[in-house]
């Protein structure tokens, strides 16, 4: 009789448009165990977000009376969109079976690597596999199954096997195989040979970068030559530097005047250089004035001119009366079933009825979901996005952990909204987790000298607790130099050590090697400089 009720409730249900039904009746399913209830909501939601788990469900339930048809519906997972928290269950499942272990080498290589030799895979197959690995940083796996040049050779590259990485990337034709066969040259010290290419390829781009390359590594006069035959616009900017580097500063506020930056926000980056250059110059009014244009942006740039000029860094927006809610209340009530993965999953699928008023509710609630549905729908420049875009979800943790380890909360809160977004679950390519991304190898380490356990990495006052620990190191090694712990924190403090000190912050923010950690330090910087405002 249960069984005829449940069903009859699905058959209502399927004429809804109420995107929380099925997930009751899921839920219903994980308290009941029917079977009945599992294959027609499978049938009647084919495309829901929970199909590959719930299949999990009915394989388990099935198994005993009946493993034939376990074992087809098992085969019937999308391996691709099994959500990470799931993947180990169904690696268990599927080996529980003995199924062909083939289908789980291609979806996670990285957790089958000893058995990738053992089965034949299609190229399309091998390709995919490569690239899921490259960004898992298991080259040589990579150098074995692709046959994509810019895969095989960054690898080689990656390995130190240079004579390898040259002979793929000279007969690349992937633009950034070439950038990396600059590097290549640079890193053997074939400076003419990496100046011939360049030439070779006569592409404004490349001349910007081998002179940039040039410039940190302080060789002047060929930065110089390469960086003044290049179009590329970074290039003037650059150029500019240089010459303040040298303390050429009339030259330098040339170039600085003439740099036209690609973004219209990176205008903040000229007007401050060109404030620090007339100064130098002894031009009290130029630099002023320069100081106020810069500080009309909203970057990293920008806070700095605001700090010089002691007026705020951050307005928040005014909350208007906006937009009612409409899928608020829904998606709360699909997270408190137990499906806070799905909730985000559905908030995407109907993003176009998502109004303001959802978004601002979500702020308390799940503050990665407010900012990218903020940012999806509206933009970075909309006003729903600035009243969204610096929450401070789990005070109580953060406090409590600032005041262990003397940890400003405002930088506590700068490097997780830069790490995750806030997102409890995140993981990264490379493996980080949580929210302050951390690597396993970091975690155990300061988990160890902390005499706390590191089983659940994404457990929120854990994740806090051993980022900050590695913070509050990271400021001890370099003597509390803000700019460089937070350069360790993405790149590791011994790559940090070997950058050249000109005894100026911006300067060496500016000569950074590594693209990813010179923005990573400046989003930091201006999230800390928002948050130290907005805790004040």
């Amino acid at each position: 009789m249960r069984g005829v009720i449940l069903l009859l409730i699905l058959f209502v249900v399927a004429f809804s448009q109420d995107i929380v039904e099925k997930y009751e009746l899921y839920r219903t399913f994980l308290d009941t165990k029917d079977i009945q209830l599992g294959k027609k909501l499978l049938e009647r939601y084919p495309n829901a977000p929970f199909k590959n788990e719930l299949i999990l469900r009915l394989v388990e339930l099935t198994y005993k009376r009946n493993p034939s048809e376990a074992r087809r519906l098992l085969k019937k997972v999308n391996l691709k969109r099994v959500p990470p928290s799931r993947q180990r269950e169904i690696i268990r499942i599927w080996k529980k079976f003995g199924l062909s272990l083939k289908p789980l080498v291609i979806a996670y290589p990285e957790k089958f690597l000893s058995h990738i030799k053992r089965y034949h895979f299609t190229r399309e197959e091998k390709e995919q596999m490569a690239k899921r690995l490259f960004y898992r940083k298991k080259y040589e796996y990579v150098i074995k199954l692709s046959q994509n040049c810019y895969y095989v050779g960054v690898s080689y590259y990656r390995l130190g096997k240079l004579n390898k990485a040259e002979r793929i990337l000279r007969n690349c034709e992937i633009t950034k195989a070439k950038r990396y066969l600059i590097y290549l040259y640079l890193r053997k010290g074939m400076f003419t040979k990496a100046e011939n290419f360049v030439k070779e390829l006569a592409d404004p781009y490349f001349y910007y970068l081998l002179g940039r390359e040039y410039l940190e590594r302080e060789n002047f006069l060929k930065a110089k030559e390469f960086l003044s035959k290049s179009t590329y616009p970074e290039a003037r900017f650059y150029l500019g530097l240089l010459n303040y580097i040298e303390e050429k500063y009339e030259e330098a506020k040339r170039n600085f005047e003439l740099y036209s930056p690609l973004k219209d926000i990176d205008k903040a980056k000229k007007f401050f250089w060109l404030f620090k250059t007339n100064l130098a110059l002894k031009k009290p009014e130029e630099a002023l004035a320069n100081l106020l244009k810069a500080s009309r942006y909203e970057n990293f740039y920008s806070a700095v001119a605001k700090l010089y000029l002691n007026t705020k860094v951050y307005i928040p927006a005014v909350k208007t009366s906006g937009e009612k809610p409409n899928l608020f209340f829904q998606l709360k009530e699909i997270s408190e079933l137990g499906f806070p993965y799905y909730m985000r999953i559905e908030a995407f699928r109907n993003i176009e009825d998502i109004t303001t008023g959802d978004i601002l509710l979500l702020k308390d609630y799940d503050p990665y979901l407010s900012i990218r549905l903020a940012v999806n729908k509206y933009g970075v420049e909309s006003n729903i996005y600035k009243l969204v875009a610096y929450p401070t979800p789990f005070k109580n943790i953060v406090k409590q952990v600032s005041r262990r380890f003397g940890v400003s909360e405002a930088l506590i809160y700068a490097v997780m909204r830069q790490e995750s977004l806030f997102n409890v679950h995140a993981v990264s390519p490379s493996g980080a987790m949580g929210l302050m991304q951390l690597m396993d190898f970091t975690a155990k380490w300061k988990a160890k000298r902390l005499g706390i356990s590191a089983r659940d990495v994404f457990d929120v006052y854990t994740n806090i607790t051993l980022g900050t620990a590695y913070l509050r190191y990271l400021l001890d090694y370099w003597e509390g130099d803000l700019v460089r712990a937070i350069a360790s924190y993405n790149a590791g403090p011994g790559a940090v050590s070997k950058w050249k000190d000109y005894g100026d912050d911006y300067i060496f923010i500016e000569l950074i090697p590594y693209r990813e950690t010179r923005k990573y330090v400046k989003k930091v910087l201006y999230n800390y400089y928002v948050y130290r405002e907005l805790l004040k």
